[in-house]
């Protein structure tokens, strides 16, 4: 008789429990984090293979696992242009994603970058919270979304009440904005007639472009544009440009109140930076 097969997990994550420590806002990175928080319950249920580059790794760890009389199923712990799909085992993703509506479109011109097209040929989706589980429901998705919360022990939200007056200090340098001056009222008409210093006739073409031209144009004409003026920016000047921020470095920050942070990410859209610093600055602009 033949010993029966045991279910076995192979599960794709983004770097190994060694490498967190320097991969801390990389792309991805939180995801370590989420498989952490499940993997003492996926133990429970089989024996887990753990492979990082899924784009080459996977067969060969699905391979294994069957060589030890296992029955494997393939578990991504990645975002979904990040994850790759076996024909060799059900395929389940576990995306994070707060948002109302996945990535849809090609952008960058990687079919991949669209979450519908690779959700569609997984066998489930899992997603922690109803937003995520609506997002993918909304975009009709075909396989069956389930939703799944993470299981974070009660141990991580016990951290010592807020007092009033607290304050802690971060030994390191630093940037601190001042208070902006204030700002007349009045602006002026960008469509005036431009005043006869090229200087500012060239500003009020820009203003033009950035308040009333840019918005409606399509973003593939957009982005040929902005890339039309860099390279001829970089062809006239032809030399490396140094990014100065106007303000002196501070050896250490000192913090009270009610502190918020985030690491933005502007080369990934997906991370929908812009949104974020908007509403702080809307909020917060007249802070410190």
């Amino acid at each position: 008789m033949e010993p029966t097969t045991q279910r076995a997990l192979v599960v794709s994550s983004v770097f190994t429990e060694n490498e967190m420590a320097a991969k801390l806002g990389r792309e991805a990175y939180s995801y370590r984090f989420v498989f952490r928080a499940f993997e003492s319950l996926l133990r429970r249920w089989g024996p887990i293979f753990e492979i990082t580059r899924p784009e080459s790794r996977l067969d060969y760890a699905l391979w294994r696992a069957r060589q030890q009389n296992l029955d494997p199923i393939h578990l991504s712990f990645l975002p979904l242009q990040m994850t790759y799909l076996t024909h060799g085992a059900p395929n389940i993703a576990v995306p994070a994603w707060e948002f109302p509506d996945i990535p849809n479109t090609d952008f960058q011109n990687n079919p991949r970058n669209n979450w519908r097209r690779i959700a569609d040929q997984l066998s489930v989706i899992i997603t922690h919270c109803h937003i995520t589980r609506n997002a993918f429901l909304h975009a009709g998705v075909k396989p069956p979304v389930h939703l799944v919360p993470v299981p974070i022990p009660p141990e991580y939200f016990q951290v010592p009440p807020w007092e009033r007056g607290q304050r802690v200090v971060l030994d390191c340098p630093c940037y601190v904005f001042p208070l902006p001056e204030k700002t007349p009222d009045h602006q002026p008409n960008p469509w005036l007639a431009p005043s006869t210093s090229s200087t500012n006739w060239k500003e009020r073409a820009r203003q033009i472009y950035r308040n009333s031209v840019k918005p409606r144009l399509p973003s593939g004409i957009q982005k040929g544009v902005t890339f039309g003026v860099r390279t001829v920016r970089a062809l006239r000047t032809a030399r490396a440009e140094v990014v100065e921020v106007p303000y002196p470095v501070t050896p250490k920050l000192e913090l009270s109140g009610v502190v918020y942070s985030t690491i933005f990410n502007p080369y990934d859209p997906r991370k929908n930076f812009q949104d974020m610093l908007s509403a702080y600055l809307l909020a917060l602009g007249d802070c410190e």
